[in-house]
């Protein structure tokens, strides 16, 4: 089993009924959908942790994410075709587009901006679903989420390892990183395992490529300062000698959240699939995309899709360090080798072909 329930939350018109050429007006449907995974499916079993996580009575493992899809409201005007787009961070626009690149952070929630796109005029139905685990569901973003993994009844334990930039000089910072603070979230993605941590570490460098100066652990803790007060805290460090800005200060503590993050590489297989074969989606012929925006989805979406001799795992980064750079690859950081990247020279190759074909006929449609 794959999508098990899809539920539409709402249904509107797209830019108040406005008219894209023959494909004339759209609609917007959003709503959530239920995906049911087998772990001991051969699809599935590349997904790391999924033999360890949360199942239900029936022995499989769910996870449930935002959708949305963009289709023309008279189906006999559809060109048959669904595209589908990698939500960047959760945020929902359109590619191909004539017009210029949106302000995402000025614009309303819930609010999909045109650019003109080319898909519109074409007749393509555009879909998009959650897959980032780590985002905060709301109007704004689509996001997922995900069951833990377990062993012997308690979350896996394991390091993890984040870089923190202070805007100005303070003496507390926030365990989020740019890319958590860009996505909304307020509280850590990984909080830690106790606030005591002896074995946990913090080293300052001033550049990504700097020699790391390790702060002795007696001068920082997990709290932050407030009116004079320094009070514990598992969202915060504080260091009694002051962070300063434009330094990079990188943390390594215990965690014991362990998500499993390759479900929204599932998610977006099996939503695909769901709407190429469902008749109210308007996707009866064919389909193209993801357009890989994302590094993240695009490093994942290769992995995926090569042998596993060709990926040599605990390279690059201590091994245990887990989630620390790519963390929708798995418990440890995998170095690819040079297989993988001529196959996804191929995968770009063949990317760009399908695009441009898409791209010509849209034209032609508009034309």
């Amino acid at each position: 089993m794959a999508v098990e329930t899809l539920t539409i939350r709402s249904t509107g018109d797209y830019e108040d009924g406005r008219r894209w050429g023959d494909a004339g007006a759209y609609e917007v449907v959003r709503g959530v959908v239920t995906f049911a995974l087998d772990p001991k499916d051969p699809a599935n079993q590349r997904i790391t942790d999924i033999q360890f996580s949360e199942r239900g009575p029936d022995g499989l493992v769910r996870g449930e994410s935002d959708f949305c899809v963009l289709r023309p409201k008279d189906p006999a005007q559809a060109n048959g075709g669904l595209f589908f787009s990698v939500a960047n961070r959760g945020n929902v626009t359109l590619p191909f587009g004539l017009g210029p690149a949106p302000d995402l952070v000025s614009l309303p929630a819930g609010i999909i901006p045109s650019t003109e796109s080319l898909l519109l005029y074409g007749g393509w139905t555009v879909a998009w679903c959650g897959w980032q685990f780590d985002l905060t569901r709301g109007p704004r973003q689509l996001a997922m989420t995900v069951p833990q993994a377990y062993q012997d009844g308690r979350p896996i334990e394991g390091d993890f390892r984040i870089d923190l930039r202070a805007t100005g000089d303070s003496k507390s910072l926030r365990l989020l990183d740019g890319t958590a603070i860009m996505a909304g979230r307020t509280r850590p993605v990984y909080p830690p395992a106790g606030l005591e941590q002896p074995d946990a570490s913090l080293s300052v460098r001033e550049s990504p490529d700097g020699a790391r100066t390790l702060i002795p652990r007696e001068r920082w803790r997990f709290a932050h300062e407030s009116g004079g007060t320094v009070e514990p805290d598992d969202a915060h460090i504080w260091c009694g000698d002051g962070f300063k800005a434009g330094e990079i200060y990188e943390l390594v503590y215990r965690t014991a959240y362990c998500p499993v993050a390759g479900m929204g590489m599932a998610a977006v297989r099996d939503f695909v699939s769901y709407l190429r074969h469902s008749p109210s989606a308007g996707a009866r012929r064919r389909a193209a995309g993801p357009r890989p925006r994302h590094g993240r989805f695009a490093d994942g979406a290769v992995l995926a899709a090569v042998p596993p001799r060709w990926v040599q795992p605990g390279r690059g980064r201590p091994p245990g360090v887990r989630r620390a750079v790519h963390p929708y690859r798995g418990r440890a950081h995998r170095r690819v080798q040079p297989p993988l990247r001529a196959a996804e020279r191929g995968a770009r190759r063949r990317f760009r072909r399908r695009a441009a074909a898409s791209l010509a006929r849209a034209r032609r449609r508009v034309a």
